[in-house]
């Protein structure tokens, strides 16, 4: 494993007892450590995604090798109880490899369901007819999807 000057992580090697080609995992870092690139080495091939952030350190983009992905923070036009829940933070939109996702938020800034466009027949492990997440008044998960959560008194997942 390699580091900067920081200790901060820029690449690890795995190598193979058989003789199989090493590979390298190696990431690029900001001055502020965020990770703006990575390649990930297999013998001769070599494959770069690269990262953009905003400056509230939220990771915008994501292009490169095999995804291409792009996160939104609407601060207004949200749905839900809360259209404007990306003005404190929260993931608002996002289109990964051309699938989209719309998320809705209460007014706890809890989020409170999604709505998936433009994924293949198929690929989604949520029933659509019951995309809402439920909430206990202590905050924890209760609903999710077609799932009933339960905890105990301590408000551990049981």
């Amino acid at each position: 494993m390699t580091r900067n000057e920081a200790g901060a992580s820029t690449g690890v090697t795995w190598a193979f007892p058989n003789g199989e080609a090493a590979v390298r995992d190696t990431v690029v870092r900001s001055q502020s450590g965020r990770i703006v690139a990575n390649t990930i080495t297999d013998g001769s091939a070599s494959e770069t995604t690269a990262y953009t952030y905003d400056g509230a350190g939220r990771l915008l983009t994501a292009t490169g090798g095999v995804v291409d992905a792009s996160y939104s923070f609407a601060k207004t036009g949200g749905c839900g109880a809360a259209p404007t829940a990306g003005a404190n933070g929260n993931r608002t939109s996002s289109v990964v490899n051309g699938v989209s996702t719309t998320y809705c938020y209460d007014n706890a800034d809890r989020l409170t369901s999604t709505t998936v466009t433009g994924a293949p027949e198929g690929a989604s492990g949520v029933s659509s007819s019951l995309p809402s997440i439920g909430y206990d008044a202590h905050g924890n998960t209760v609903t999710l999807a077609d799932q009933s959560l339960v905890y105990d008194v301590a408000d551990r997942h049981v």
